[in-house]
């Protein structure tokens, strides 16, 4: 099997973008791939607990004082693809693009640019996409960056994918149990603590919930990536002054996705221009109705009256009716559930995701992409 080289700057997993990667990686059928990251951290002993190949490897935001170092990464890179006999290097952020696609100009090896984010960086864009040979977009909202003459046609969308199967396997009492819940219906977000998801508009929704559900919990699964964790801490400021202390819980970061989404009745994203929002086909795989922002990969990922409800973002009075509603309504609720894990089984498997990487990959090496 030929060694395709996946080139990770971070050495944490940082959000979906790593956990995306790592099951692209171990579920590889025709290739053999090496993980290189830029450091230690969750996201290098992942790959190592997966039994995958790992180099550590710092790559240095580019400035002028660490330009030194920069080209040191680059031409170390260069000599690992030498060494692996690497056909192919896939970069999974525009900082890795940066180190593969100097990497790849000098080794004459050709590289992918794996983009997960919606905004665009202007003239870098430009520079990094005239280096890929492919440019690999998780969303139609992702692909919007790439809209000028030459760059474009380089464009191929790939919706991430999900283990279904796990997805519909987690232990949710376990966690009911642990979290001190019993049968008390919850509504959950699962996201990083940061601005843009807006999880305050999340907070203020379930204060007009309990309202009318005073039974019902209210769940935040995600870590503040912020040292000084201030969005975190503004959040928490919003829940007492709302007086929502004892409703709603902060759980921090967890691997177990399954069992989380396991132990919701309903989860919520209300993210504002979601590039993707993988969450969402983890809830739909464990058959769990869902409410999204529009726009972004919410508008896409979700049917709208058939696997979930879609609001407009910022309007937490609209995030607060639907979930009335699937509370109200459970058998609504949970035909919705049922109908969101067909379509994530059906259109977003890791199976399907695999498979169209790696046909990518033969269309590269069979000489049908160029820069």
């Amino acid at each position: 099997m030929k060694r395709v080289i996946f080139v990770e700057h971070h050495g944490d997993i940082i959000g979906g973008g790593q956990i995306s990667l790592l099951l692209l990686m171990q579920n590889l059928h025709q290739h053999r791939p090496l993980c290189v990251c830029g450091g230690e951290g969750s996201m290098a002993d992942a790959v190592r607990e997966r039994e995958l190949s790992l180099e550590l490897m710092p790559m240095p935001s580019l400035g002028l004082r660490s330009f030194g170092s920069v080209w040191r990464g680059v031409r170390r890179l260069r000599r690992l693809v030498d060494e692996q006999k690497g056909v192919l290097l896939h970069a999974n952020s525009s900082r890795g693009m940066f180190y593969a696609g100097l990497a790849g100009w000098l080794s004459g090896v050709p590289v992918i640019w794996h983009v997960r984010v919606g905004e665009t960086d202007g003239w870098w864009d430009r520079l990094l996409a005239s280096w890929a040979v492919r440019i690999v977009v998780i969303s139609k909202s992702v692909q919007a960056r790439f809209f000028w003459r030459g760059t474009a046609e380089k464009v191929r969308l790939i919706h991430n994918g999900v283990d279904v199967l796990a997805g519909a396997s987690g232990d949710g009492r376990e966690w009911r149990q642990r979290l001190g819940y019993g049968e008390r219906p919850l509504v959950g977000m699962v996201a990083q603590l940061i601005p843009w998801k807006r999880q305050d508009d999340f907070i203020r929704g379930m204060a007009r919930v309990v309202e009318k559900f005073p039974e019902a919990g209210f769940l935040l699964v995600g870590a503040d990536p912020d040292p000084d964790a201030s969005y975190e801490r503004q959040l928490r400021e919003l829940v007492a002054e709302l007086g929502l202390e004892g409703k709603v819980a902060f759980v921090g970061f967890c691997e177990d996705v399954p069992g989380i989404m396991a132990m919701l009745d309903i989860l919520v994203l209300a993210s504002e221009n979601e590039p993707f929002g993988r969450v969402l086909i983890e809830g739909m795989a464990a058959s769990r109705p869902v409410v999204a922002t529009e726009g972004g990969g919410g508008g896409e990922l979700v049917v709208a009256g058939d696997t979930g409800l879609l609001v407009p973002v910022g309007d937490s009075e609209r995030i607060a009716a639907a979930v009335e509603r699937l509370l109200a309504e459970p058998e609504t609720a949970r035909i919705m559930g049922e109908k969101g894990r067909q379509r994530a089984a059906a259109l977003f498997s890791i199976e399907a995701h695999v498979e169209q990487v790696e046909e990518l990959y033969q269309e590269v090496l069979a000489g049908g992409a160029t820069n």
